[in-house]
Parts: C-alpha cells; sequence; structure tokens
C-alpha cells in the first residue's frame, strides 16, 4: 500500500506540482506530466491511483511516499489539523510609520499605540521612521517594544551620522526583539551581524516573486486556505495618520489622532469595510486559483472583485502558472 506522508500535500498547479512538506517546511516542484500519462489540463486534484510507474519512483527517490503493509502503524500516521487555523489575536501584525504629521514619533503616543496593539494580542511590527531623531530618541522607541508583549520589531530609520556608531551598534544588538534595523539612503552598503542594515536606497514595497521567497509551514498552510496571507489581520498607519489595512489599500477608515481608546481603534478594525480582504484566499483570485504556489505566496498586490464574484488583480505576477516560468 503506497501513500504519501500525512504532512505532505500535493498542490496542483495547470501545468506543475508543489509538494508542501509542512513539518520539514520545504517543497518540491515538478511537472504534472512527470506523474500522470494524461494531459497537464485534465486533472484537477491529485490521485495516487493514477500516478504512473515512473511517478511512483520519483515519489519514492524523493522520500515524499509511504510503502507499508502494516494496517496499525498506518493508522498512526495522521495529518495535523491545519485547516482549523485559529488566531487568538484581533492583529497579527503592524506596519507603522513614526512622523510628526501623526505624532507618533512622540513616546507617549507611540506608548499609547502599543498598548492598542498589545491588547489586539498584536506581536509582530514594522516600524518606520520618517523624521529625523537623535540616537536617545531611537533608543527610547525601542525600549519602548522591549517593555511591550511585542515578539518581534523591524525598523527602518532615514540615515544620519551619528547613527553609524559603535556605542548605537553595541545597543542595537543587545535588543532580544530587535529581528533588524535598516538605515535607508546611506552613503554606502553595509551588513552588521545580519542584524543591522545599511543601504543607499530608499525602502520601496515590491510585488515581484521569486521561489526563494516562498515558505511552506503548518501556520501559513492553514491560513491560506481561507485568509489572504497578506492583508488578514493586518493594519497600517501612514505618517499623516491614516488608518489602513495595508500601505497598499486606497481606502482610510480614520486618523490616529483622534483614537484615544483602544476600543475606538477595534471599532474600525472589525468593520466589514476595513476587513474585506482578509478573506480574499488565493482560491478565489482568477490565475493564483491555478497556480501551484497559491498556500505559500504572501501577495501584496490589492485584489479587486469581478461581477463573476472572482477577484483579479491591476498588475500581472512575475509567474505564469500556464506556462510554469518566471519573469
Amino acid at each position: 500500500m503506497n501513500r504519501l506522508y500525512p504532512n505532505c500535500i500535493p498542490v496542483m498547479g495547470f501545468k506543475n506540482i508543489v509538494f508542501y512538506d509542512l513539518e520539514r517546511q520545504s517543497y518540491k516542484r515538478f511537472p504534472k506530466s512527470d506523474f500522470f500519462d494524461i494531459t497537464t489540463t485534465e486533472l484537477k486534484q491529485f490521485d495516487l491511483g493514477q500516478v504512473s510507474a515512473g511517478g511512483l519512483a520519483l515519489l519514492k527517490s524523493h522520500k515524499l511516499i509511504i510503502a507499508t503493509s502494516n494496517e496499525a502503524a498506518d493508522k498512526q500516521l495522521k495529518k495535523a489539523a491545519f485547516y482549523k487555523w485559529k488566531h487568538p489575536s484581533i492583529l497579527t501584525n503592524a506596519v507603522i510609520e513614526l512622523s510628526t504629521g501623526n505624532e507618533l514619533i512622540c513616546p507617549f503616543a507611540l506608548s499609547k499605540l502599543i498598548q492598542h496593539l498589545d491588547a489586539f494580542i498584536c506581536r509582530h511590527v514594522v516600524l518606520h521612521l520618517k523624521s529625523v531623531i537623535s540616537c536617545d530618541q531611537l533608543k527610547v522607541i525601542m525600549d519602548l517594544v522591549q517593555l511591550s508583549e511585542i515578539h518581534s520589531l523591524q525598523l527602518v530609520v532615514p540615515y544620519e551620522l551619528e547613527y553609524d556608531t559603535n556605542d548605537l551598534g553595541a545597543y542595537i544588538l543587545q535588543q532580544p526583539k530587535l529581528k533588524y534595523i535598516l538605515f535607508e539612503n546611506a552613503p554606502g552598503e553595509k551588513n552588521l551581524e545580519n542584524r543591522i542594515f545599511f543601504t543607499k536606497n530608499k525602502l520601496k514595497p515590491g510585488n515581484k516573486k521569486h521561489p526563494d521567497q516562498f515558505n511552506t509551514n503548518l501556520f501559513l498552510f492553514g491560513e491560506a486556505q481561507y485568509h489572504h496571507t497578506y492583508f488578514n489581520r493586518k493594519l497600517f498607519i501612514g505618517e499623516k495618520g491614516e488608518i489602513k489595512n495595508a500601505s497598499e489599500c486606497e481606502d482610510i477608515h480614520g486618523w490616529i489622532q483622534t483614537i484615544s481608546e483602544t476600543k475606538q481603534l477595534e471599532e474600525i478594525i472589525k468593520t466589514p469595510a476595513f476587513q474585506k480582504l482578509w478573506f480574499v484566499n488565493k482560491e478565489r483570485c482568477n490565475i493564483c486559483k491555478d497556480c501551484e504556489y497559491r498556500y505559500m505566496c504572501v501577495d501584496n498586490r490589492v485584489p479587486y472583485q469581478k461581477e463573476n464574484g472572482y477577484w483579479d488583480h491591476q498588475e500581472a505576477c512575475n509567474y505564469n502558472p500556464y506556462k510554469g516560468n518566471w519573469d
């Protein structure tokens, strides 16, 4: 009796198959023609009973298949409950711009916002400074996060000469929650300990994909079944104070300067208008529904709904699932 490993999930694309190994957090991609003696457009679901002898040998060589006659042992191998994705957080991640315009450059205002995020069990935060501050002020920001319930912080800071010191570098490396700090518009490129980065460029959002960027695990795979893995439970606050689902979104749902109580921000986040993209999974998006990477892709392109109920994108993806090639 042959069977796939329980947490090795075949995901069919139009032309290719990707096997998501959710335990080893890796994936393997093959042409559908390696496994089936039929045209690639005829089979929508993976059926091990229709796999050719050569396909079975390929699965065995990559250790994706179990051959066992022990029924008792076979029953002990069960899939994880990844389809039942649940999360206690009202928000899982936030991108916050700090400026004089939205007043969040002030430690008191930022502290109040962090209290709101803690109440939402928001554990992952990106802070992007839009105003120039001193080294001491930068340390205060890191200290506020250190005292909060936030688990991971990423900082983007416009370069100033006073930041390029051993004292600040040593302080940064002592911050356990800080994943990295990026100094943009720096005079040169530099990487220190894979945590402190200097770049000549200004950070810009991009929507180009690359297979090396993809990651597969139980959490992401489960979320992708019913949610948009980029927009789901995300919050963005812009440098003017605008409250949005994400920076790429056009709709503004309020202004952070008017928020004094956590409940006020929560009421905004819980509106259908704010959450309208949270449930747009890739099965509901044209082209994406035919892509073998759809359960590991974190896509920041804003989808729009068509008259037939499906969703589409203004910008084309740089991967074509019908040809199986990258641009």
